[in-house]
């Protein structure tokens, strides 16, 4: 692997946000830019008949001249065969559903009921994380805003999504 010297997109965001304030033009043509390479490298991917299951910005390394590129393959799986969720292994900020609601849990009091039957990862799981990145790169914001993961978990099994209406998207992003 080669080095990063910028780091995670978690570390560059600071400095993203930074730009979108100063140059709001410049800011959107980097966004774009990082968007195009972080879905070219996940269709590379899946291409290649595997799942990343673990999209975040910690794992988008940043290199010289605006490349970005994807890491940490640890829980990725092969999409040869059906698979159900591994459980734990995910960051629930950028999950999507299938892989949080694998179990029953509790919330205020009552039981919240896992699925009858296991969930499977698929090509939309990576793509909800996909989602869930490109809302925090352009809004600067999680899509979940600043709830914790047990809050996350439980509004998802009620079927709630978030609402990224409210984040502060730059004034020349068409909402």
């Amino acid at each position: 692997m080669e080095l990063s010297p910028q780091g995670s997109l978690t570390t560059v965001s600071r400095t993203l946000q930074r730009l979108r304030h100063l140059d709001p033009a410049s800011h959107m043509k980097l966004m774009l830019s990082y968007s195009v390479q972080i879905a070219s490298g996940l269709q590379h991917l899946h291409s290649k008949r595997m799942l990343h299951l673990d999209l975040k910005p910690d794992n988008i390394l940043c290199f010289v001249e605006n490349r970005v590129k994807l890491c940490d393959f640890g829980t990725s799986k092969n999409l040869t065969r059906t698979d159900t969720v591994a459980s734990g292994r995910c960051t629930v900020q950028y999950a999507a559903p299938e892989v949080l609601i694998e179990e029953d849990m509790e919330c205020d009091g009552r039981v919240l009921p896992a699925p009858k039957s296991p969930n499977t990862v698929s090509v939309a799981t990576d793509l909800y994380s996909l989602g869930s990145v490109l809302c925090e790169l352009f809004s600067g914001k999680a899509p979940w805003g600043d709830r914790n993961h047990f809050s996350i978990c439980a509004a998802i099994s009620r079927g709630a999504s978030p609402n990224i209406l409210q984040h502060p998207w730059p004034s020349n992003c068409p909402q």
